[in-house]
């Protein structure tokens, strides 16, 4: 009943948003799925352009995809909470571990498909321009 209890009562978490001033990574919780997913991501491009030498401010990254990320119905706490639960049922992972799970898989075709034509400190420059 304790569990119970407990796996509820993480799942009713308020969403975290990420803010300018703090960009800590959220709570891996489904209610904050597309938070944790738009941190990742947003780390993911600074790093890359921060290796050219080209510093854009992760909350400007996390703006720029935020209604993109924020509007997409695969991020919905709803499916999440279904794939958790299937996730927890047949292959023992808690919480933390399918967020996670789920952040690095939207995190791996991202990678490949825009992060991997930030291939140049020009790139980068002409991206954090439009943002």
């Amino acid at each position: 009943m304790r569990a119970v209890f407990l796996t509820v009562s993480i799942l009713l978490l308020p969403a975290q948003a990420i803010s300018a001033e703090s960009m800590r990574r959220p709570i891996p919780v489904c209610g904050n799925l597309p938070n944790v997913i738009l941190f990742d991501l947003s780390k993911s491009v600074k790093d890359k352009c921060a290796s050219f030498g080209i510093d854009i401010p992760q909350s400007k990254i996390s703006t720029a995809f935020h209604s993109e990320i924020h509007s997409d119905p695969d991020f919905s706490s709803m499916r999440c909470n279904a794939t958790c639960a299937t996730m927890e049922a047949l292959e023992k992972k808690n919480m933390k571990e399918c967020v996670d799970f789920m952040s690095n898989a939207f995190l791996k075709g991202f990678n490949n498909s825009f992060t991997s034509k930030l291939s140049s400190a020009q790139v980068c420059q002409n991206f954090k321009s439009k943002l």
